[in-house]
């Protein structure tokens, strides 16, 4: 069975961000990059297993999805990944047994629930959904979005509106998940499961998105551009 990475990369996190593709190889068939901010493409990055989608402007977090998605349908199911995130040497493999549990689910390992009050959406939770509670969290809203399973066939489904340069794949994802009536599990892993290295300040989706006190007005615009009535 075939997996294929998706990621985006800064050139603020690089050469740090190696250690993400090192991490990964071997796990995954095939890496697909968005080069975002970058004007080169660096030597480490020429190898065999992956390819790189993009070169340049920076398209959004969202783009190492929506890339991908276009190039056609896939033959392969697809894990996301962050570039300041070490992955263990069983990430994959991780995953893929609890795909084997849940297949027709969406999977992920740390994901949110959301709360509409007035017309307008909120993070009731965040949930980094760890080993030692061993719980399962079935019915999640939205993923992390560093570190989602997708299977093949709902990958192939999804679709992405003309607000995919907003820095939010999480709310895109969450979106297309509503639409195609999927199920979000959120997954526990051991404490310390992954390694993370600490960008500069200002290089975060949380610093410079969902943290700002305009995240609940532009999640709901997403939610909106998918004929999802917010209520």
């Amino acid at each position: 069975m075939k997996i294929y990475g998706t990621m985006c990369m800064m050139p603020g996190r690089y050469p740090e961000s190696l250690k993400t593709v090192d991490s990964l190889e071997g796990q995954v068939d095939r890496l697909y990059l968005s080069l975002n901010g970058f004007d080169f493409v660096p030597e480490e990055l020429k190898k065999d297993w992956i390819e790189i989608l993009h070169v340049g402007k920076n398209l959004g977090d969202a783009s190492r999805f929506y890339l991908l998605r276009f190039t056609g349908d896939i033959d392969s199911h697809v894990i996301s990944c962050d570039d300041d995130i070490v992955y263990p040497e069983t990430y994959v493999s991780d995953f893929l047994e609890e795909h084997n549990k849940k297949p027709d689910s969406v999977l992920c390992h740390h994901g949110k629930i959301l709360q509409v009050n007035h017309n307008e959406i909120f993070m009731k939770s965040m949930l980094a959904i760890r080993q030692e509670n061993k719980e399962y969290h079935d019915g999640l809203h939205m993923p992390g979005s560093g570190a989602v399973f997708i299977p093949k066939d709902i990958f192939n489904k999804l679709e992405f509106t003309s607000l995919v340069h907003m820095n939010q794949a999480d709310v895109h994802l969450a979106a297309n998940f509503f639409k195609l009536g999927v199920n979000l599990i959120g997954v526990p892993h051991p404490h310390n499961y992954v390694g993370y290295f600490h960008p500069k300040d200002g290089y975060t989706i949380w610093d410079t998105v969902t943290s700002k006190p305009d995240w609940s007005k532009k999640a709901k615009r997403i939610f909106e551009s998918y004929k999802i009535s917010i209520e």
